[in-house]
């Protein structure tokens, strides 16, 4: 025992050396691992960077390393065509700049260089025929400059791949501008950088905190350099004051310890304060009115607006914004090889007809005089809106926004970015107005008619503050600006765009709301819009467009002089003689009094606008009229359609979100609700009604998820455009044949619902006008409280509660509804929202793409206002917005003065590599194990088999990148699958797999797959295809995800030497089989897939991750069989554990066929375009297909439509058309516009297709008020 104690004791140094020797190596062992994944990290991504970073455009596509098969996917990241590649020759040894491809002009003499070593712009009074054109870059995109110049600043050289992203939360790096000479802090007003942190942190998080909110404020205080000291004597409300000044402030004086000398020393002169305007209206009132006539001045208010030159200069003189200002337009084009000839190329509005236009005539005017600047156009693209900015109240903004054109519309769709300019808030006629009016008038006061035109008035008289004399000089004068790149140049201002939705664009085009002819755009008359599609109809919108010109001024200056100089009636029949065949109104349009001599056609500033258009217009109007059909048929199937969309599967992570549990309520439903009903109706609505109907409702719905397809895209080019005109003709065709044939069939009334919202809407009236009849219980008692003010009431007032017959509710209503007092509803085509759709594809010519201009661009900034509306005590609210507005903006301000830098919110995402698979080893399994599986299931036939045969020549090809070869000993023994291991038997699974890929738009997308979810079904190439062969084929395969591995395989075939485990990602997938080939386009039906047989050999089977496109969205065939479902029996971890002894075919059911949703999204709608898409390059090799053969054979003869020149269009000919209806003249917006929120879908009753108002859940949206539809 002693000597065990002594040998304990003296063994402890030894003991302590040898566990200290222990501890070194396996820190060695665990560093040496991470630096072997490290590299294996780095190996990963250096091929695909390697091959795309810095190789040359000129060069064509990069040569790989790696060989792969023809039909293996080739993923490209995006690439956009730059400056420095123009021109295709070397350059010449004499000259810096680069060789240019200048056709018909002259070289630049060499005194007009820059410093940078480019030409400058040529200026102004000549300008010759020439352009040059850049080289064709990997997708086959070039540009094309009109003019003999290489332009100094190309912004999109400063784009980076992540910026490339289809959606991008972060901001951009700000970079520091040159501070002020004051010698200030550079925070001010804030005394030091933590005070200033923790001001930002506060004013530009947003008023809810998140966790994110909280982990900035967490690194504020914690950071090395924060003492509490420096914010303790902080003067919070002095430097809020100071930040919100504004130009309306200048009267009023300073509080606290603000220094009136240092107060607006940094913005006074260029910083885009918000100023206030009294608005004065002239108010006419007629003859036979209680003042016998004559002209009355009414201060109607105040408007709270900004300068738009101010805002202007703002913009442009800021360093991060202006790095992604375009200054010259250019035409973008895209020929994929030498063969196809060049087809242009339509999404930014900086490469659009109109932004050319603009900046053609403006280089073709005469220069100003003594000014050689080079002149640019500004781009000035217009939102307003009405909204409320409370789910409970009254409380409502109509602001406008201003964004630039000349930016890059994915910057300019986000409104992280804060690239919108809040320009003005729009003020409404007060209550008060009645009440001066009421004086005037006498007997029942003013009518919805004078109403409505004092609106109207109240409108444009705020645009013309806001067109004020300083913007005018600088629309014919330009602004001089010292910009980016060193240069100084003139910018002119030009109003582009004007997205509303339609109550406004009746505002902003002054025609009268639901008249004869309601467009915005064309004379076409109400009842003949139903022709949408024709050649006639196409004919109707180019010859009858409407102008500003003089025949239509001369006609309201006549109608204007009847009522203010001879004080007749608005709606009197004299007045009605000058305006009716236009459907005009006696307003004086603030745009045409302001530009129209420059030319300027304010009706052609109206653009389509989906979102409201389509999307919860005709879309919308569509499908309430499908659920009554399903309810005239058979009432039960209302509750299968609900089912249905109830198992409809999600997609993405908010591209298809999970419907509501009774989607034919439409209880509370925005556009994108109505959008995601649309890309998955195919399956839900087949056989719900009797056939022959059931394939025309089949060819409209797919017709109408085609043509919006389309219609959304981000990127066009002159072959997608004419396969939108076909389907546009064929939307027109559907509609009316389901109209003719279907709608015609069947007796349709109103939904439940909507009898029981008009049955409330209808006793709400009757209350109004006779107290008795209330049956609310506060109602009632507020009425005997005011007959009878004494106590007696109060004691009363519990026995009224229990004797007070409740309103009936709505869902008993719904229940009890019956046909008799439900009306008759016809489907209606007579509305501007279905004439609308044939301007779409015009509109996309000249414009751009919709998603620059739609109106979801300001709905989104909406949330903005809302958000400032939370900061504010609710009381004259406008002013307190417009001081937040400049807070927020100034804060910015200082921060990129500062130089502080944004922090990624994806780090570690890579997006040149085309799949992430995660690196952990934690969730592993014996192979033997994992194929146990339930008795008798053949999906674990064969498995190691199959597995090893498949990861034997990646096993290869790894070998053969490395550069290890050998030499097999024998002849005979050549490589084997028996000869391919797995290091410790054990495969690696995961849960999800992103996918990275190249969008049709060249931008980079990305889908999550994930096993054991709806998200699990990819799509690749199929190995047969061929197009242009007798058979074509399906371009694609489908396969069901089961599992996702990884697994270190060793092989130990005969010669080789190195026994290195090498990482294979492979997966476990069930294959689809497609059903029934059939030309998707022409049949107007989704690819029905379903799975191989199980006992089929190729059921089950492998499939490298490389070779996945990107996820498919699969949707059951509802009307189809079951079939026993095998997820949960596949695997102990891909799915639920099965026990010894289960049987498979006890497991739950499944479809037995599904459909392949190719509307899922516009990326997946144009793989389908075989040859079309811009970014798939994997389909630029086999050639374009032909826009005739993509979609329908037997259409009628289409016109090639655009918008006609201001100056065109004979006025003799519209004045001889007397054979026009009487105009309704009703008012617009319900009189001031104000009561419209399209943030909750809600329109007014006096609007041309509205009875929705999902605020309330009252009523159900129609396609056409209620007069209308009831045919």
């Amino acid at each position: 025992m002693n000597g065990l104690s002594y040998h304990s004791r003296a063994c402890k140094s030894s003991l302590k050396r040898t566990r200290s020797a222990l501890d070194r190596v396996r820190d060695t062992w665990q560093a040496r691992k991470r630096r072997r994944i490290k590299e294996e990290e780095a190996r990963a991504t250096e091929t695909v960077s390697s091959e795309h970073s810095n190789s040359s455009l000129d060069s064509g596509r990069p040569r790989r390393d790696r060989k792969t098969t023809a039909w293996r996917y080739q993923d490209y990241v995006p690439q956009l065509p730059m400056l420095s590649h123009l021109g295709r020759q070397p350059p010449k040894e004499s000259n810096d700049s680069p060789e240019l491809e200048v056709q018909n002009s002259e070289p630049c003499p060499e005194s007009e260089k820059s410093a940078s070593g480019t030409t400058e712009s040529v200026l102004a009074s000549s300008i010759t025929s020439g352009h040059l054109s850049s080289s064709r870059n990997l997708f086959g995109l070039f540009k094309t400059y009109s003019g003999t110049s290489v332009p100094s600043h190309d912004p999109d050289q400063n784009l980076s791949l992540e910026e490339l992203r289809v959606a991008v939360e972060e901001s951009l790096s700000l970079q520091p501008i040159v501070s002020s000479s004051k010698p200030l802090s550079p925070y001010y007003p804030y005394p030091n950088k933590q005070s200033f942190e923790l001001g930002k942190w506060y004013w530009t998080n947003g008023i809810q905190k998140s966790q994110r909110s909280f982990k900035d404020l967490l690194a504020i205080v914690g950071a090395k350099d924060f003492r509490p000291e420096d914010v303790q004597n902080t003067r919070w409300a002095a430097i809020d004051r100071i930040l919100g000044l504004n130009n309306f402030d200048q009267d009023q004086d300073g509080k606290d310890d603000v220094d009136p000398d240092e107060t607006n020393w940094e913005w006074e002169e260029s910083d885009a304060g918000w100023k206030s305007s009294p608005i004065y209206l002239d108010i006419p009132f007629h003859q036979r009115m209680k003042c016998k006539g004559g002209i009355q001045r009414y201060l109607a208010g105040t408007l709270y607006h900004r300068s738009i030159i101010s805002v202007i200069v703002d913009k442009l003189q800021n360093v991060s914004d202006t790095m992604h200002f375009h200054y010259e337009p250019y035409e973008l084009f895209w020929s994929p090889n030498q063969e196809t000839p060049d087809a242009r190329v339509y999404g930014e509005l900086y490469t659009s007809q109109a932004f050319h236009e603009a900046h053609q005539s403006l280089q073709k005017s005469p220069p100003i005089p003594g000014c050689d600047l080079p002149r640019c156009v500004v781009a000035l693209m217009l939102w307003s809106d009405a909204t409320h900015l409370t789910s409970f109240g009254n409380s409502k903004l109509w602001p406008s926004y201003m964004f630039f054109g000349n930016e890059s519309k994915y910057n300019r769709c986000r409104p992280s970015m804060r690239l919108a300019n809040h320009i003005a808030y729009f003020e409404t006629l007060p209550d008060s107005f009645k009440d001066f009016a009421s004086e005037y008038v006498g007997g029942n006061g003013p009518n919805k008619t004078f109403m409505a035109h004092c609106n109207r008035e109240m409108f444009h008289a705020q645009w013309k503050i806001i067109l004020d004399q300083e913007f005018m000089d600088a629309y014919h004068n330009g602004i001089a600006i010292t910009c980016l790149d060193g240069l100084k140049r003139r910018f002119f201002p030009r109003i582009i765009t004007y997205s509303a939705d339609y109550p406004e664009k009746v505002l902003l085009a002054t025609i009268r709301n639901r008249g004869d002819r309601p467009c915005p755009r064309c004379l076409v008359k109400k009842s003949q819009m139903k022709n949408m599609g024709t050649v006639n109809d196409m004919k109707q919108r180019i010859e009858h467009a409407r102008l500003d010109n003089h025949h239509r001024k001369v006609k309201v200056s006549e109608a204007r002089s009847l009522i203010y100089d001879k004080n007749f009636s608005v709606t009197s029949k004299r007045v009605d003689v000058f305006l009716k065949d236009g459907s005009f109104v006696p307003i004086m349009n603030a745009f045409s009094d302001k530009l129209s001599e420059s030319g300027f056609n304010f009706f052609q500033m109206l653009v389509v606008d989906i979102l409201h258009e389509w999307e919860i217009g005709t879309w919308k109007a569509t499908f309430i009229h499908l659920i009554r059909l399903i309810y005239a048929v058979n009432a039960a199937n209302v509750n299968r359609l609900d089912a249905r969309f109830r198992d409809t599967p999600t997609f993405g992570s908010d591209t298809i979100r999970k419907f509501s549990s009774n989607s034919s309520e439409m209880k509370k439903l925005a556009a994108h609700n109505y959008e995601d009903l649309l890309q998955c109706a195919i399956p839900v609505f087949e056989e719900l009604l009797p056939a022959p109907h059931n394939a025309i409702v089949m060819d409209l719905l797919f017709t109408c998820a085609a043509w919006h397809g389309l219609a959304k895209l981000r990127m066009h080019t002159d072959h997608t455009l004419q396969v939108l005109d076909r389907i546009t003709v064929e939307l027109g065709q559907t509609m009316r044949r389901f109209v003719r044939e279907t709608c015609s069939s069947f007796e349709t009334r109103e939904l439940p619902r909507e009898a029981a919202a008009r049955d409330r809407r209808s006793k709400a009236g009757k209350n109004k006008k006779k107290m008795p009849n209330t049956t609310s219980v506060q109602e009632a008692y507020s009425e005997m409280t005011a007959k009878n003010p004494s106590n007696e009431a109060g004691k009363n007032k519990k026995r009224m509660l229990a004797t007070t017959v409740p309103e009936v509710s709505s869902d008993l209503t719904v229940e009890n509804s019956s046909s008799n007092t439900r009306r008759i509803k016809a489907f209606n085509l007579d509305t501007y929202k279905y004439h609308a759709c044939g301007d779409v594809s015009p509109t996309i010519r000249r414009f751009g793409t919709t998603d620059s201009y739609n109106t979801e661009i300001g709905e989104l900034e909406h949330r903005t206002s809302k958000a400032r509306y939370q900061r504010t005590d609710r009381k004259d609210f406008k002013k307190q917005l417009a001081r937040i507005e400049r807070r927020q903006a100034r804060i910015c301000r200082i921060h990129r003065r500062t130089g502080s830098k944004s922090t990624s919110t994806r780090q570690g995402t890579n997006l040149e590599a085309h799949h992430i698979i995660g690196r952990t080893e934690n969730l592993h399994t014996h192979i033997t194990s994992f194929v146990r599986g339930p008795d008798g299931h053949p999906a674990f036939y064969d498995f190691i088999p199959k597995l090893k045969k498949f990861l034997l020549p990646r096993m290869k090809a790894a070998l053969a990148e490395q550069g290890i070869h050998w030499t097999p000993t024998e002849p005979s023994q050549d490589l084997d699958w028996q000869s391919v291991l797995l290091k410790g038997d054990r495969v690696y699974s995961h849960k999800i797999i992103r996918v990275n890929y190249t969008t049709y738009d060249v931008r980079r997308g990305s889908d999550v797959i994930h096993v054991n979810t709806s998200h699990c079904n990819i799509m690749a190439l199929n190995p047969k295809f061929k197009k242009g062969s007798d058979d074509d084929g399906h371009p694609y395969i489908y396969a069901k995800v089961l599992g996702i591995f990884h697994a270190n395989v060793i092989y130990n075939g005969h010669g080789n030497t190195n026994y290195h485990p090498h990482r294979i990602e492979f997966l476990w997938v069930r294959w689809y089989t497609l059903e029934s080939h059939s030309p998707g386009w022409k049949s107007r039906r989704l690819d029905r897939v379903s799975f191989q047989p199980l006992e089929h050999d190729q059921a089950f089977g492998f499939m490298d991750p490389s070779d996945v496109i990107r996820g498919c969205h699969i949707i059951p065939r509802f009307c189809g069989a079951r079939v026993p479902a095998i997820d949960g029996a596949v695997d102990d971890f891909v799915g639920p554990r099965v026990e010894e002894g289960d049987k498979w075919e006890d497991l739950d059911e499944d479809w037995q066929s599904f459909y392949i949703n190719r509307f899922v999204d516009r990326d997946m709608l144009m793989r389908y375009f075989w040859g079309l898409a811009v970014g798939h390059i994997y389909t630029h090799g086999l050639g374009l297909s032909d826009a005739s053969d993509l979609y329908i054979d037997n259409v009628e003869t289409e016109a090639q439509y655009t918008f006609p020149d201001p100056g065109s269009g004979p006025d003799s000919e519209r004045e001889e058309d007397s054979s026009l209806e009487q105009d309704g003249d009703v008012g617009d917006k319900g009189g001031d516009g104000s009561d419209l929120d399209e943030d909750d879908m809600v329109y007014l009753p006096e609007s041309d297709d509205s009875v929705v108002d999902t605020s309330d859940e009252e009523s159900l949206g129609d396609f056409s008020s209620e007069g209308e539809d009831e045919t």
